[in-house]
């Protein structure tokens, strides 16, 4: 058997991202690795015991309701854009150290043979990876329209409006589709979204930019 003929089943993630991280991965990797469990493919958080069927939603999860489980010092920047450079790196580096969890039931996990099955799981995992980009792209044009405020309150406010906006997620999203329609239309576009994917996308992204910690005060807006 060649070393060719074998490949690792963990670190389909982005290395760069890894490397620009430095140790401080091995900190997020140690949060996750506590936090998550798999069994098969069913990914468990062991605090809140709630289950998720892939990668990216249990990402979504974690930075959502565990961030503060994190050193603040990976999300520290001179000014907002360097922030918002970080937490995006940080969110991929959460769904590679997410990748990487492994079911303790299985007793081999460090190779498997390239066959045509492993071919396929590769090809998921790059689509997966995609779709993890496209939740970060959708709430970056969101962001835009939209700002998370940090303020007590409503948690929205849409700048183009000039209104604050009710009911979290699913208040923004109807807001979105009702009064912007045309910007929407052109995200649909730009992210190859339409109808009901769209909208799942919308709802993906917004609760994405709930989950960053990089908001303005409303005496911004």
């Amino acid at each position: 058997m060649k070393l060719d003929d074998v490949v690792a089943t963990y670190g389909f993630g982005r290395q760069k991202d890894l490397k620009k991280m430095g140790e401080d991965h091995e900190e997020v990797s140690r949060v996750v690795n506590d936090l998550v469990k798999r069994r098969g493919v069913l990914l468990l958080c062991s605090k809140c015991e709630t289950s998720h069927n892939d990668a990216t939603h249990m990402t979504e999860h974690i930075n959502m309701h565990h961030k503060s489980e994190l050193p603040s010092t990976l999300l520290e920047g001179s000014d907002q854009q360097e922030r918002r450079q970080k937490e995006t790196r940080l969110i991929r580096v959460i769904w590679t150290c997410v990748m990487s969890s492994c079911d303790p039931g299985l007793r081999i996990q460090q190779v498997r043979l390239v066959t045509k099955q492993l071919t396929k799981e590769l090809k998921k995992v790059t689509e997966e990876s995609h779709e993890l980009d496209l939740f970060i792209k959708t709430a970056d044009l969101i962001g835009g329209l939209i700002a998370r405020r940090t303020s007590t309150g409503s948690q929205f406010w849409c700048r183009r409006c000039q209104r604050r906006v009710e009911q979290g997620v699913r208040g923004v999203q109807v807001h979105l589709t009702r009064l912007h329609t045309e910007q929407v239309g052109a995200w649909g576009r730009e992210l190859g979204r339409q109808g009901t994917q769209l909208e799942e996308l919308l709802s993906d992204g917004i609760k994405v930019l709930r989950g960053r910690s990089t908001g303005v005060d409303e005496k911004a807006l």
